[in-house]
């Protein structure tokens, strides 16, 4: 048996008939097909059980099964096998319901040559290899679509998407809770609720011509609420085509421990900051002369310490600083720094304990 050539089931009860088919194959490639006959459809079935075969060329007219339902008995015995139908009738509705039903093609028997044979297989193979690639393919999408849907329904953030008319077409069970949208909500009725105009965002947005967009909302409605908005244009191979993802976050307790943060910051600094001049104030004095004379050695461990207070001081203004930075409030401005100063100063701060320790 020639490893190339194709397998054929030919279910047929006609002994003559099944000679011509088989004439008719052999007649345009002697080896290009490798033919099966079975002359009733129990036995048909019961090869198919035991055996594999490339295609199937089926009467629906047979001794122990008639019409259609012989089609979807060989369907149901073999799924992964393109079929198609013969029968002694010219019936077009009999052809379009055999093709509904599963049959890759359609022939009378009467108005066959071997060219529409040989074609009308090969056609139904290919036709059947691309249904079993599209089916593939519509299973994996469909699999990659239900991650996504699962990725974007467990995200800490609310999720919605508007079309290119502004519609809300998906909202994520955290999209719903924040803007408290029910089945048929509107953007009037989210307004009216929570005070988020969408539609005043999204124009806004659209206004800034960036792909994306970060705004943040304060609301009082019912209680005062901070949310965070990011707005994307979503664009595929044809550009974008007007729909849009927001991604919404409640930042309201955020906000608020960012509040705590820097009143705490403020008091800590003014409390650390009484004491330390009152100890810069008295080392001056002391500095100064006014309790009396003191020596060399003393004037330097005292001028030491009134460096590293100045340090402190720094650090404490750092600090605030840092917290106005988070806070948006003052931006960084770099300088130069003259690094031998540096150096001398942090190798004054460190030679006691050098020295204490040789």
């Amino acid at each position: 048996m020639d490893v190339t050539s194709i397998q054929v089931l030919l279910i047929e009860d006609d002994p003559n008939m099944a000679s011509t088919f088989r004439r008719t194959l052999r007649r345009k490639m002697r080896n290009a097909f490798q033919i099966e006959w079975a002359d009733r459809l129990s036995v048909g079935l019961t090869f198919l059980k035991e055996n594999k075969v490339d295609i199937i060329l089926l009467d629906l007219c047979l001794p122990d099964s008639q019409g259609i339902g012989t089609l979807g008995k060989v369907l149901a015995t073999t799924q992964d096998t393109p079929v198609i139908a013969l029968t002694g009738l010219d019936d077009d509705e009999l052809a379009a319901e055999a093709m509904q039903k599963g049959a890759q093609d359609y022939l009378v028997k009467g108005q066959m040559d071997p060219n529409m044979l040989n074609r009308s297989i090969h056609y139904a193979l290919e036709r059947h290899r691309l249904v079993k690639k599209l089916r593939r393919n519509m299973a994996a999408l469909q699999t990659s679509q239900a991650r996504i849907s699962s990725l974007v329904a467990s995200m800490p953030a609310g999720v919605l998407m508007m079309n290119a008319k502004l519609e809300i077409i998906f909202t994520n069970p955290l999209a719903k809770s924040l803007l408290k949208v029910q089945e048929k909500s509107s953007k009037a009725v989210i307004k009216a609720e929570t005070g988020i105009d969408l539609d005043a965002i999204v124009k806004t947005f659209l206004s800034t011509k960036k792909p994306v967009w970060q705004t943040e909302i304060e609301t009082s409605s019912p209680n005062v609420q901070i949310f965070s908005f990011i707005c994307a244009k979503i664009a595929d191979k044809r550009g974008w085509q007007g729909d849009i993802v927001i991604i919404m976050q409640d930042m309201t307790k955020e906000k608020e421990l960012e509040r705590l943060k820097s009143e705490f910051i403020t008091n800590l600094s003014h409390e650390l900051r009484t004491p330390m001049t009152s100890i810069k104030n008295a080392i001056n004095m002391v500095l100064d002369g006014t309790t009396g004379e003191i020596n060399s050695n003393q004037d330097k461990f005292l001028s030491m310490a009134m460096r590293n207070i100045d340090r402190l001081a720094r650090l404490i203004n750092d600090i605030l600083d840092f917290s106005k930075l988070e806070s948006q409030t003052q931006q960084l401005k770099f300088e130069s720094v003259e690094y031998p100063n540096l150096i001398e100063n942090v190798l004054k701060t460190i030679q006691p304990h050098a020295d204490e320790k040789h």
